[in-house]
């Protein structure tokens, strides 16, 4: 790919993914969004659904994996280990690790704001028709293998 090519991908990415990101999960004013159950960033939503699909990482992967600093991680931590969500967990073979473990209180969050997730996803691509929701799925199933590729070649395999 030349350089010119690669400039203009490179602001595509970071002009656009944020921007569909934000598209998608920007909250539509709703019974759930009023109440209190729903007051989470969307940093904390993705640590709880990482540790849903791991059960329970290292503080250190965690960042790595959503590209969140020290600082913050420490700040969405606390605050979901203040609301019973997470618990952190010392590492057996190496105490200087700590695992973030998500606890039964996160999972059944996660659970019943997927729904609403979901739910508020759909409504925003109603705009869409078939053949744009097809293309749709199969550039994000593009984009989900290149990612995958990458993570592998940055991070290494993770097992559950």
């Amino acid at each position: 790919m030349k350089q010119q090519e690669m400039d203009r991908l490179v602001d595509s990415l970071l002009i656009y993914m944020p921007m569909f990101y934000k598209k998608l999960t920007t909250a539509k004013e709703t019974d759930i969004t009023k109440s209190s159950y729903k007051k989470r960033t969307a940093d904390q939503y993705q640590i709880l659904g990482l540790l849903e699909h791991y059960n329970h990482l290292p503080i250190s992967e965690i960042g790595k994996r959503l590209l969140l600093s020290r600082p913050n991680m420490t700040a969405h931590l606390d605050k979901l280990v203040s609301e019973g969500m997470v618990e952190r967990i010392p590492d057996e073979t190496d105490r200087r690790v700590i695992n973030i473990g998500i606890t039964q209180n996160g999972l059944d969050y996660i659970k019943v704001s997927r729904t609403w997730v979901k739910n508020n996803i759909k409504e925003t691509l109603n705009v869409l028709n078939n053949e744009e929701l097809v293309e749709l799925e199969h550039c994000i199933e593009t984009i989900k293998s290149k990612i995958l590729m990458i993570e592998g070649c940055h991070h290494g395999t993770i097992k559950k």
